[in-house]
């Protein structure tokens, strides 16, 4: 006989105290940070940094390398329309000491002041013959071996602030980062 009402009495509860839930969540300002985010430090060019098990320079950056590309080899397409091609010189040097090297494209991009993210190109021919290295094609490096290789990347003409992110992200532990400025002076 009472097991009707409170049955009622327990659901009316029970959507009181959800009432709050069900309602339009409502925005609410935070008080600004007293401390604000860090600045990620930029790594000047010429300046060698050890991250994990690479010892990593560049040594000059070519922009634009239209052309450079172009007369490096015929099969070497030019840039999309509105783009540039930018050539990355680097050394890279091999610190592992138990096994060899590999310096993966997946963990290194150029990066704009917008943040958008632009990734090598991996196929470019012809510099092999000139004696230059592609280390996106070419990326094994041994034990405490030292090399000098290109990368090259496609970025848009109208880009000035770039940078070059290398990020070691298949590491056991804490992921080296680096970011190397680029920037047109």
């Amino acid at each position: 006989m009472y097991r009707l009402p409170i049955f009622l009495l327990g659901t009316l509860l029970l959507l009181a105290a959800c009432g709050p839930l069900l309602e339009e969540p409502k925005a609410t300002a935070l008080p600004p940070s007293a401390t604000p985010e860090p600045q990620e430090q930029r790594v000047p060019l010429g300046t060698e940094v050890i991250l994990n098990e690479f010892s990593l320079r560049i040594i000059e950056v070519v922009r634009p390398a239209d052309d450079l590309i172009a007369a490096t080899d015929d099969f070497n397409a030019l840039p999309p329309e509105g783009e540039q091609y930018v050539l990355l010189r680097l050394s890279v040097e091999c610190l592992n000491i138990e096994t060899d090297c590999d310096l993966l494209w997946l963990d290194y991009h150029l990066e704009d002041d917008r943040g958008e993210r632009y990734t090598a190109r991996l196929l470019m021919f012809g510099f092999e013959e000139q004696g230059e290295r592609v280390l996106t094609m070419d990326s094994d490096i041994r034990q405490g071996e030292r090399v000098e290789g290109v990368i090259v990347f496609s970025v848009p003409r109208t880009v000035d602030e770039l940078v070059f992110v290398y990020s070691d992200l298949v590491v056991i532990g804490e992921p080296s980062r680096v970011v190397f400025d680029l920037s047109r002076q």
